[in-house]
């Protein structure tokens, strides 16, 4: 091959390595995800004022309502001062916390009308590290898990664990004749109950107020 040959083809071969290369660069580079719409702050207002019509603020003191709602308005539903969001770390309720729990929500459930007397619990170790966990409210025993479920799906513990608290909550609730009954928000460490009428439960799943995963979640 005559030289200007060798030259031309030593060119054409880093046109392509460099075509190669850049080609490379753009399938690994990372798809830009394009970031959520914000939320419209009058449609956080409406669900505020939607909520106040349903009752939902209807625990909060009356010197501290007007805070209280003013920040529901800006998104903020969860004030501790409401009372109707408490704490339920699934992995808590799930190693044993489940009478505790109890314990901190009675005051809100008293308000419902739902009188606990007695609570005891019950863990069974059977077979295994695992174990069964069961509570007795007012003479009635509920099982959280069964010894069996522990075992054969133990990381099904921290789901069950607070969807059966909170069924079992909703039990005295029917029963009392409230409208009330506890909704989850989240899961995990991050599981919070929700105390909520069904209206309320529809106004806030309906929202565009909220996203998905700030969303009541029925048990």
């Amino acid at each position: 091959m005559s030289w200007p040959n060798w030259s031309t083809a030593i060119v054409a071969g880093v046109v392509i390595l460099v075509t190669w290369a850049r080609l490379r660069e753009q399938k690994s580079a990372p798809v830009p995800v394009p970031a959520p719409p914000p939320i419209d702050p009058a449609a956080k207002r409406k669900l505020a004022a939607d909520l106040r019509n349903a009752g939902y603020f209807s625990y909060v003191e009356s010197e501290r309502l007007t805070e209280v709602f003013a920040a529901a308005e800006e998104g903020d539903l969860y004030d501790e001062s409401i009372g109707r969001v408490f704490n339920a770390d699934a992995e808590d309720l799930a190693e044993g916390s489940v009478e505790r729990f109890l314990g901190e929500v009675k005051p809100a459930l008293e308000r419902c009308g739902v009188a606990i007397d007695t609570v005891s619990q019950e863990v069974e170790a059977e077979k295994s590290d695992r174990q069964g966990y069961s509570v007795t409210v007012n003479g009635e025993r509920h099982v959280i898990y069964s010894h069996d479920e522990a075992v054969d799906k133990p990381d099904a513990t921290w789901d069950l664990a607070p969807r059966r608290t909170f069924q079992l909550i909703n039990a005295l609730l029917q029963n009392a004749g409230s409208a009330e009954r506890m909704y989850m928000l989240n899961g995990g460490n991050d599981c919070f109950a929700w105390l909520l009428t069904k209206e309320q439960y529809n106004i806030l799943t309906a929202t565009p107020a909220l996203k998905e995963r700030d969303k009541p979640v029925s048990c």
